[in-house]
């Protein structure tokens, strides 16, 4: 009974853990273009703190040795799985060039100026495209490509491409870690059903069958 309960406590603070780094990963993710914060990131971001709320919501039911708390932290558990199993996926496999430029281009429209000109100058590119590039404001913000032209910031490169490339990278890191996640918790939702099922470790199977 006590080797279940450090098992179960270890699996529990194992769930919490990935929840913080699913948290984390999303907000790197929402960083890498510093203009948007798509709702596929942002819902890879809530499930981080649901799994988080989820895995405290197990350590009670350990602490408290209540079958009820523990069967429903498995069903959300598998909820969660299921849910970020396809975020990930539509990390991975649906934002396609097409997608990430339609994406691009509405962040940059409903961007401040602040926001626009933050990116400028931390990417040192000037302008989203040929349709957004306005080259003396990029001149106000002394950018390094301006200062080595003097054509007006004409040589600087447009942000599209940048944004594009990093935004790909941002998808694919955050879908991979979810997917990797995603396998974890099925791991960690085999091996907690296996241990309700041993007779040895005192627990009756009247829920769980």
């Amino acid at each position: 009974m006590v080797q279940r309960d450090e098992d179960d406590k270890s699996d529990d603070a194992c769930t919490q853990i990935l929840g913080i780094i699913l948290i984390c990963i999303s907000a790197i993710a929402m960083q890498a273009t510093l203009l948007l914060t798509t709702p596929v990131v942002g819902g890879l971001a809530a499930m981080g703190i649901f799994l988080f709320i989820v895995a405290l919501l197990g350590m009670i039911g350990v602490v408290m040795a209540n079958q009820a708390l523990i069967f429903l932290y498995l069903v959300f558990m598998s909820f969660i799985g299921f849910i970020q199993f396809c975020v990930a996926i539509a990390c991975l496999s649906a934002f396609n060039k097409a997608r990430r430029t339609e994406v691009l281009l509405s962040g940059w429209e409903e961007a401040s100026n602040d926001t626009r000109q933050q990116v400028q100058s931390t990417f040192g590119c000037c302008g989203l495209d040929s349709k957004h590039v306005i080259y003396s404001r990029c001149e106000e913000l002394k950018l390094p490509c301006c200062i080595l032209t003097t054509h007006n910031c004409t040589g600087c490169p447009l942000c599209m491409s940048i944004l594009d490339n990093r935004l790909q990278h941002a998808f694919q890191f955050t879908g991979g870690m979810g997917l990797l996640f995603t396998f974890l918790q099925l791991g960690g939702i085999l091996l907690a059903w296996w241990y309700r099922r041993q007779p040895v470790l005192g627990f009756g199977h009247d829920i769980l069958n």
